[in-house]
């Protein structure tokens, strides 16, 4: 026993079967001995205490998993019912069509490329039954491609006959075995009816390892529950319909002898028969009636199949399915409803094609790099574009962003991630539009370079000043001189180097206007200390200086564009 006021932490109590259980260090640093004993094997696995797994006679420490009775009933249902199979489409449609890529630069990931482009589309495909199935079974078949190992084939295996194999410690999957016809089939082993895959020549796709990590789950489980009882309705649908349908005579008689006499004459009667039936005494008394039904109770059959169906597309978050179907009883639709239903299932969708990227990057791609180049390598990934239009439509509102800013604040660097990222959505060839966005930096990287070069030199030059004797009046010059705030110039249109002498000799023109002694910057009426006054003087002074500077190099930016000497151009800009 624990006493209350002691605190328990993980580890701290022995757990059963063990005798020498650690406790934590909560931050102590560890001693080597600790290290060693904290890298240890792992101590359980993932079998759930309902696995219906049993050990092979041939294989040490090896476990087959039963092969699942329901998925004959599942290949069933997706032949013959129509909204199962549709629900399937739905499933798999996003991620069969969905943009992939294996990432990376290099030896490695050519030399992968080069084996599995051709082959990944059908590969992804075929991991798609296993929305149905819980798990894909596949068989690697290599080859020799020089001194490489690559594969010749990637071929898929019945899941009905397929028996995934496991280490009966740890859990994990080590190939499978096949159930083969004819049943007297015999292998390598020398098993009767069965072929064993091993670990080097098998992939096994496990759908669902978010919950199930060894099972795996269908996401048609409750659509196969549905459709087990939708075919229970459906036949008493149809035995009513028939009961509906078919006329019931009622026919009579003077005693119970006759009126079966009688009854047995019409059922035996054909279409243009004559039926003899004694006339009755009583002209008022019936022979025979139609017993009529009201026709009422098939709504009632419709309704439950209904319930059923809508429970098959909520199940996997298709309930935007169900809208065209509500619409037309409800007369009414919602287009949000239906926007934000389909971008969930999408979600959905998104993560099942990521689950798919790992397990084919662990499995497929994993073993072709490591038998080739060693297992130091860093081993290329498969990775699925975003599915849905929500993503692309932001990328394209950021990219549109980032474009029209007038002063970007972002690197440079994630403007060309985000253009390619935006290209591969639209469609087009990633490549080349990198090859674009790589040389369109480069020229920028040299222009913006050319600008600061120009700006510096403008920088360390005086700026000659336009002798008292040559200074032409400015339109506007006395107003510009009253004002105590700096003054944005606009940047000049391009100039030819012969007009440069000229723009100079005007800024400066006005450079000394604006330090004219004759007004006092004050408003009309009022008057300041001469101290204020000639301070004011001194920053209009100084913007006047920084607004030429950027003007010259404005001006050299636009020489060097044109293909003339910085040197050149600077010379013949402050030449009088």
């Amino acid at each position: 026993m624990v006493a209350s006021n002691q605190k328990v932490t993980a580890g701290t109590i022995p757990s059963y079967g063990t005798t020498n259980a650690t406790q934590k260090t909560d931050g102590v640093k560890l001693t080597p001995n600790q290290r060693k004993r904290l890298a240890s094997p792992q101590l359980a696995n993932a079998f759930p205490v309902d696995a219906r797994l049993y050990r092979s006679f041939d294989e040490a420490h090896t476990v087959f998993e039963y092969g699942e009775i329901d998925l004959y009933a599942m290949r069933d249902m997706l032949a013959m019912d129509g909204n199962p199979r549709k629900l399937e489409q739905v499933l798999t449609l996003p991620i069969r069509s969905a943009d992939w890529e294996i990432r990376g630069k290099g030896k490695i990931p050519d030399f992968v490329r080069a084996n599995l482009d051709d082959k990944m589309d059908k590969l992804i495909a075929q991991c798609c039954s296993a929305i149905a199935y819980r798990k894909a079974f596949f068989e690697l078949v290599w080859k020799m491609d020089g001194q490489n190992v690559v594969y010749d084939s990637i071929q898929m295996r019945p899941a009905t006959s397929c028996q995934p194999a496991h280490n009966s410690f740890t859990g994990k999957v080590t190939g499978f075995r096949q159930r083969v016809a004819p049943i007297n089939a015999m292998d390598h082993m020398g098993e009767y009816g069965w072929i064993r895959i091993p670990d080097d020549n098998a992939f096994v796709y496990i759908y669902g390892t978010h919950r199930e990590p060894l099972l795996g789950v269908s996401d048609l489980d409750v659509s196969l529950f549905c459709w087990e009882n939708i075919k229970k309705l459906r036949f008493l649908w149809c035995q009513f319909l028939e009961q509906q349908s078919l006329p019931k005579v009622i026919v009579y008689g003077d005693d119970p002898q006759q009126a079966v006499e009688n009854a047995q004459m019409i059922a035996d009667a054909a279409a243009s028969a004559s039926i003899p039936i004694e006339r009755r005494i009583d002209p008022t008394q019936k022979t025979f009636e139609i017993l009529e039904s009201s026709g009422k109770g098939a709504a009632q059959f419709h309704e439950a199949i209904t319930y059923f169906e809508g429970q098959q597309t909520q199940s996997v978050l298709a309930s935007f399915m169900d809208l065209a179907q509500s619409a037309s009883h409800a007369k009414a639709g919602s287009n949000a409803l239906s926007a934000d239903q389909s971008e969930f299932y999408l979600a959905s969708r998104q993560a099942v094609a990521n689950e798919i990227a790992e397990q084919i990057t662990d499995g497929i791609i994993r073993p072709l790099v490591t038998n080739n180049f060693g297992p130091d390598v860093e081993i290329p990934d498969l990775h699925f574009a975003p599915i849905g239009n929500r993503q692309t439509d932001r990328a394209l509102n950021l990219l549109m962003t980032v474009v029209t800013a007038e002063k970007p604040t972002i690197p440079e660097e994630f403007v060309g991630f985000l253009i390619n990222q935006v290209s591969a959505q639209l469609g087009l060839d990633t490549t080349d539009v990198s090859d674009v966005v790589e040389a369109w930096g480069k020229e920028r990287q040299k222009m913006m370079e050319a600008a600061e070069a120009a700006a510096a030199a403008a920088a360390e030059i005086p700026v000659p000043m336009t002798p008292p004797s040559k200074q032409q009046p400015l339109p506007g010059a006395d107003a510009l001189a009253n004002q105590h705030l700096p003054v944005e110039t606009p940047a000049p249109p391009p100039a030819t180097p012969s007009a440069a002498p000229n723009a100079v000799s005007k800024t400066s023109n006005a450079a000394a206007r604006r330090v004219s002694p004759n007004k006092t910057g004050t408003a009309a009426g009022k008057s300041q200390p001469p101290a204020r006054v000639a301070k004011s003087k001194l920053r209009r002074a100084s913007d006047t200086s920084m607004s030429l500077a950027i003007e010259m190099a404005a001006e050299l930016v636009a020489q060097a564009k044109a293909g003339v000497d910085p040197r050149e151009a600077l010379k013949a800009l402050i030449e009088p």
